[in-house]
C-alpha cells in the first residue's frame, strides 16, 4: 500500500520476497496520480523522476493512471463526451462509460492519490 509516496512504493516492490518476481522480474506496478501531481514544470520532474527510479531497479512494466474524479464525474453526467475515456481494473482497461454504475464507483473511490 502506498503510504510514503510511489518512489517507496517502487523500493518496497524492489525488496519483495517472492521467488517469481526476483528471479524474473515479472512485475506489473499500476500507479495512479491525480493530474495536479504531474501538472507543469515541478511535475513533470515527478513523473521523470518515477521513471528514472522504475528503470534504475529494473521492473519489467509501469502504467501512469492520470485521472482526477471531477472527470469521472463528468464522464458519468456526460458519457458521449467520453467514449474514448480508458481506465485500468485489475490487469485490463476498459471504457470507463461502459462501465456499470457500481463499477464506475469503484473506480471513483480509488482514483486520486495526491503526492505531497
Amino acid at each position: 500500500m502506498d503510504t510514503k509516496g510511489p518512489t517507496v512504493s517502487l523500493q518496497s516492490m524492489m525488496r519483495a520476497t517472492c521467488h517469481e518476481l526476483k528471479e524474473h522480474r515479472e512485475d506489473l506496478i499500476n500507479m495512479k496520480m491525480a493530474p495536479a501531481n504531474v501538472a507543469g514544470e515541478e511535475g513533470t520532474r515527478r513523473l521523470m523522476q518515477l521513471v528514472r527510479v522504475w528503470c534504475s531497479q529494473k521492473h519489467s512494466h509501469i502504467q501512469f493512471n492520470i485521472l482526477n474524479k471531477q472527470s469521472l464525474r463528468e464522464a458519468q453526467k456526460n458519457p458521449e463526451k467520453y467514449r474514448d475515456l480508458v481506465v485500468r481494473i485489475a490487469g485490463y482497461c476498459a471504457y470507463f462509460v461502459d462501465l456499470t454504475p457500481a463499477q464506475q464507483e469503484e473506480i471513483i473511490a480509488r482514483t486520486e492519490v495526491q503526492v505531497g
